[in-house]
């Protein structure tokens, strides 16, 4: 047998190992960032202030994954809804519901669930809502900047889509340990508890229709659609990292599809995406400078409207364009600098 001979047989060997394993995940599988979401959002809870650390360990961990998830469950139920989750809209009007009903930080809302699993709720959604700022508005462009493979696509289509599921499974799967042990290790099974009459009650003041089954239908389809489809992938164990570089089961872009890190080298490197605090949007600077200013001063404002039903957090957009419009958070300096002037 020639030498080419063995070679496409053991690639072909290797491929059907590779489909099988993976089960060829559809589309949506890794499309919604989820691993990096909940990944910036973890090693945040470490670097925050007690006071805030104590809302976010042990019972209220599962809130907090809860909210960080929120935004792209809703995106599982239309894109309206979706983009309602995603903005200051939601934020703004569910601080206020919690100023209104929450007369202290140990009392319940509306006989339901207590305040301080709202305010773990609260603070995992506006962890993504924040992160997807950062990311999009400097990662994002950055890899188009980086990758000559990316010159003539489109920042907010081609490249958008990629960084978002690309990026995501070589996360997943580069930090196995991270993944498995870390956010879904034996000691804390992944579990969403979910506000649902909360969320409906935000909703409600906002005019929109939302149910409760909507709610969770939402979030059964997001884990379905992301942790399941990631936790696949994790588990191929050796055959992780070839599945990505020869793309089998893999829902990128039929544009720019293939080995990701031919695709764009500096955006896959462990030192770019996950460890260096130096380049923005990276899940180090989100989780130890971006994050925790936010979490602590929304913390800190939200509480102390708690029983005085005035003084909520309020956020509003500026008026740029995707990826530099920012939800604007005028009473945190670190924030009040993209206010409109």
């Amino acid at each position: 047998m020639s030498t080419n001979a063995f070679q496409f047989i053991q690639r072909s060997a290797l491929l059907f190992v590779c489909s099988a394993i993976l089960g060829a995940v559809p589309r949506p599988a890794l499309s919604s960032g989820a691993f990096v979401h909940l990944a910036a959002a973890e090693k945040a809870r470490s670097e925050v202030k007690k006071s805030v650390k104590d809302n976010l360990t042990g019972p209220y961990v599962a809130w907090y994954y809860a909210g960080v998830a929120f935004p792209d469950a809703m995106l599982q139920v239309n894109r309206s809804t979706g983009s309602w989750a995603h903005f200051g809209s939601f934020l703004q009007n569910a601080a206020q519901q919690m100023s209104e009903n929450c007369p202290s930080v140990g009392a319940k809302y509306a006989g339901d669930v207590t305040c301080k699993e709202l305010i773990a709720f609260y603070l995992g959604v506006l962890s993504h809502v924040m992160v997807d700022y950062r990311f999009d508005s400097n990662f994002v462009r950055r890899t188009k900047n980086s990758c000559p493979a990316f010159k003539d696509y489109t920042l907010s289509g081609d490249v958008q889509e990629w960084t978002d599921e690309v990026l995501d499974a070589v996360a997943a799967c580069k930090q196995r340990g991270y993944f498995s042990d870390t956010i879904f290790g034996k000691d804390r099974k992944f579990v969403v508890r979910y506000p649902t009459g909360f969320i409906s009650d935000v909703a409600r003041v906002t005019k929109r229709a939302l149910t409760e089954k909507q709610i969770r239908d939402g979030y059964r389809k997001w884990l379905d659609a992301t942790i399941k489809g990631e936790r696949d992938l994790v588990s191929a164990g050796v055959f992780c990292e070839t599945a990505l570089a020869t793309g089998v089961g893999m829902p990128f872009s039929k544009k720019i599809s293939g080995n990701p890190w031919n695709k764009c080298e500096w955006a896959t490197k462990e030192s770019n995406y996950w460890k260096n605090k130096k380049v923005s949007g990276s899940v180090a600077d989100m989780a130890k400078d971006f994050l925790p200013p936010l979490l602590e001063a929304t913390y800190d404002r939200l509480v102390a409207s708690f029983g005085k039903k005035a003084d909520w957090p309020t956020f509003y957009h500026n008026k740029k364009s995707w990826p530099d419009e920012r939800l604007c958070l005028a009473w945190t300096r670190v924030s009040s600098q993209n206010c409109p002037k």
